[in-house]
This record gives C-alpha cells, sequence and structure tokens, in this order.
C-alpha cells in the first residue's frame, strides 16, 4: 500500500505531492480526454519526499495524477480551479 498525499486539492497553483514511500520512478498527469500534459521522470524518489508541480497554466477542471513505482502505480483525482 504507497502512502501519497496531494496538497491543496482543489489547488491554483501549485500541487505538492508527498510520497511517503521510495521507488517512485515517474509521475504523470492526465486530463480527463487521456492526454498526458505532465510527465517528471527523474529516477526514483526517495522516502518522504514532497516535490511542487506547477499547475498554474492548465485549464480549470479534473485531472488523474499517476504515481508509478517499481512495483505498481497509484493513481489520485486532482481538481484544478
Amino acid at each position: 500500500n504507497k502512502s501519497i498525499s496531494i496538497f491543496p486539492n482543489p489547488a491554483t497553483d501549485v500541487l505538492n505531492c508527498r510520497i511517503d514511500v521510495g521507488g517512485c520512478t515517474k509521475i504523470e498527469i492526465e486530463n480527463l480526454l487521456g492526454e498526458k500534459v505532465f510527465l517528471m521522470q527523474p529516477g526514483v524518489y526517495s522516502e518522504r519526499k514532497i516535490i511542487p508541480i506547477d499547475i498554474h497554466n492548465y485549464s480549470n477542471g479534473i485531472y488523474f495524477i499517476r504515481f508509478v513505482f517499481e512495483n505498481g502505480m497509484v493513481t489520485k483525482m486532482v481538481v484544478k480551479e
């Protein structure tokens, strides 16, 4: 079970993603059409890392943020206002 929190949600400018477990290799954000609007792939994140993602240029609406791990993935819904 992966421990991930996203705040604030809803957000207007920046999403902070807190990953409390190691092994995250990629972060993706998709819109409701399934289009990737963000990809971060800097390698394996260490534990208890907070990663800010700038979303101020995104259109208002619902997005899905996917955290890919070496042994699976976690998807969360976020709202951009």
